[in-house]
């Protein structure tokens, strides 16, 4: 994955239980997108979010777009962001609030692609939003951690936090900058879903403080 410029988890976080709610999100994502894809513009057209028109099918298409994607490599990026990133941050705050995170960056970034265009009629789909919820989580929770990547035959391993920065001013400067149809990414979903992440390290951050943290049961 290294080679192809995907980063590579290089801090050995030893997991205190089994990420069940990762695992099967990734399981029900796999599962319903590789189903659509074998007729992906129907499943798109019908099912995924339409800014101009989000109420449509009763608002379902909150829901049913996070679980389509928009290809192979859409599908498998966002699967390995999933269970890299997931897992860490599903045993730190466990089952429950690792899946109100999700949701809540998953509804934060919809609602911030509407705002930037209410009138876009381009179907928006891909679990992006959350999982860009569960990356700004991990990197602020395990800011010491490392990823590597492969640049010009050589390893580079910049700290998480280095990572995410860059990620953040990327996306920003599409958002800005660059047309959502030319580059066919939400940019501004994944910006939404990340601001979700800084607010849930914030808040269980001080919960933690304060002494109020209560871990969940297994």
């Amino acid at each position: 994955m290294a080679l192809c410029g995907v980063p590579v988890e290089f801090n050995d976080t030893p997991l205190q239980r089994a990420p069940l709610v990762t695992w099967s999100l990734a399981a029900i994502i796999a599962i319903v997108s590789l189903a659509a894809l074998t007729n992906l513009q129907a499943a798109v057209e019908d099912w995924g979010l339409i800014p101009a028109a989000f109420g449509r099918h009763l608002g379902l298409t909150f829901l049913t777009s996070f679980f389509l994607h928009g290809g192979y490599s859409h599908l498998i990026g966002n699967l390995y962001s999933l269970i890299v990133f997931g897992d860490n941050a599903e045993d730190v705050l466990g089952k429950r609030r690792f899946l109100l995170l999700v949701a809540l960056a998953a509804a934060a970034g919809d609602i911030a692609q509407i705002l930037a265009d209410p009138h876009a009629t381009i179907p928006s789909v891909g679990a992006s939003g959350g999982i860009s919820g569960i990356l700004a989580y991990y990197c602020l929770r395990f800011p010491s951690a490392s990823v590597g990547i492969v640049w010009w035959f050589r390893w580079i391993r910049p700290p998480v936090v280095i990572m995410f920065a860059q990620w953040v001013l990327w996306q920003a400067f599409e958002a800005f900058y660059i047309p959502a149809e030319v580059t066919g990414v939400a940019s501004f979903a994944h910006l939404g879903g990340a601001a979700v992440g800084v607010l849930f390290w914030w808040w269980t951050r001080r919960a933690a403080a304060a002494g109020t943290w209560q871990p969940e049961a297994s």
